[in-house]
């Protein structure tokens, strides 16, 4: 007993301290309200939109709800009037508010010739890009309701786009896809590989001349004997011994310098049918070109 006696008076005691602070809440949501319809009045709807705004906080209220969604269609803040009307329509019905519910239809058909819209065409993209305007997401397979001004649209994959959009106006907007990452040019390489197997080759082709040259030096020194064989003297066996030395050098430069330009010779082919396709149509013809440089 002792101890309900205890909860009781300790519920009076929050109840008598509750009301005097709520008392203050709505003596100064009252005073903001006020201040926010005199400031209306004179057609300063940008400073009275913030005194409605904390007068609201303190206390809920329809009339400063209808009041700041009036507001904040005078300043140019379509998107969030329309959606305080929209909450507004089920309130008013519900409260059978019928003279404030009259001002809510007025404030949406008013709203209705004027709000812009983005039409946003994401065709080029990936069917699961995700399109934000100004930041947030939006469904970019509808109209988009947007307030009067600059919007940045942005996509995974795509270009950014900033656009300025009219009261009452419907802007259509094609995201186009970012430029792939160039390709990194092969010239220098086809280059350095064709110029490497011609060095070789030419070497090559001085190594194997030199052969030539140094074996028949090397066999008018030379006699066969009654066997056959090729008797040589000193000199003579030591042209015979570089010549066979220099032709493994040249068999070398020359395989080489042809591998080289063989793989100069097959990049400059793929890049050169490196293809541009494009689509061509008219009126009454569509089709796709391919082209290629050889």
């Amino acid at each position: 007993m002792y101890r309900s006696a205890r909860l009781s008076v300790l519920t009076l005691s929050a109840i008598v301290v509750a009301r005097p602070a709520f008392a203050d809440d709505v003596a100064e949501a009252t005073e903001l309200f006020k201040q926010g319809r005199e400031l209306t009045r004179a057609g300063n709807h940008k400073d009275a939109c913030p005194l409605f705004e904390r007068s609201l906080k303190l206390v809920p209220a329809l009339g400063t709800e209808l009041n700041l969604a009036r507001c904040y269609a005078a300043t140019g803040k379509l998107v969030e009037a329309k959606k305080l009307f929209d909450e507004l329509a089920t309130k008013t019905s519900d409260a059978g508010q019928k003279e404030r519910a009259a001002l809510v239809r007025e404030g949406l058909d008013d709203l209705a010739s004027r709000m812009p819209h983005l039409k946003i065409d994401r065709a080029a993209l990936r069917t699961d890009a995700r399109v934000e305007v100004d930041g947030g997401v939006v469904d970019a397979g509808e109209p988009v309701p947007v307030d009067p001004g600059r919007h940045a649209i942005t996509a995974a994959g795509a270009k950014p786009v900033s656009v300025d959009v009219a009261e009452g106006e419907t802007l259509s907007v094609a995201l186009e896809p970012t430029a792939p990452p160039a390709k990194p040019d092969d010239r220098p390489l086809i280059l350095g590989l064709g110029a490497g197997g011609a060095t070789m080759l030419v070497a090559g082709a001085i190594a194997g001349i030199a052969v030539l040259r140094e074996r028949d030096a090397g066999r008018d020194r030379c006699a066969a004997d009654s066997t056959g064989a090729l008797v040589c003297d000193r000199r003579g066996a030591d042209l015979l011994d570089h010549a066979r030395n220099l032709s493994h050098f040249a068999t070398v430069m020359l395989v080489a310098g042809v591998g080289l330009s063989t793989a100069a010779t097959v990049l400059e082919i793929r890049r050169r049918r490196t293809t541009t396709a494009g689509l061509w149509g008219s009126s009454s013809s569509f089709g796709v070109s391919l082209g290629g440089a050889w």
